[in-house]
């Protein structure tokens, strides 16, 4: 669903301080090219193929229809995904 924030989600990631914004379409991304990039990281399936340094394409669970213990589950993980891709690229991360 574009344009969609899935509810559970936006709840799992309120618990965590961050608030969610309605995503971009998937064309935005096409309509406008970005310079090259440092890094991109791809979660899931059908993004263009954008001019970076490094490629990365995380596989995580789709929370889509799960109950909120497993959407914060998805999230902690690509948190840790992220703080595991910072600390490659040598990018101080706080608590």
């Amino acid at each position: 669903n574009l344009g969609f924030v899935n509810p559970l989600v936006e709840r799992a990631m309120k618990e965590k301080g961050i608030t969610l914004h309605k995503p971009f379409r998937r064309g935005h991304i096409d309509e406008n090219p970005v310079h090259v990039a440092d890094v991109v990281v791809e979660i899931g399936d059908g993004l263009p193929d954008l001019p970076a340094k490094a490629h990365h394409h995380w596989v995580v669970r789709d929370p889509h229809g799960q109950p909120l213990d497993v959407v914060r589950e998805v999230r902690d993980e690509i948190e840790q995904l992220v703080r595991n891709l910072l600390d490659t690229l040598g990018v101080p991360v706080s608590e």
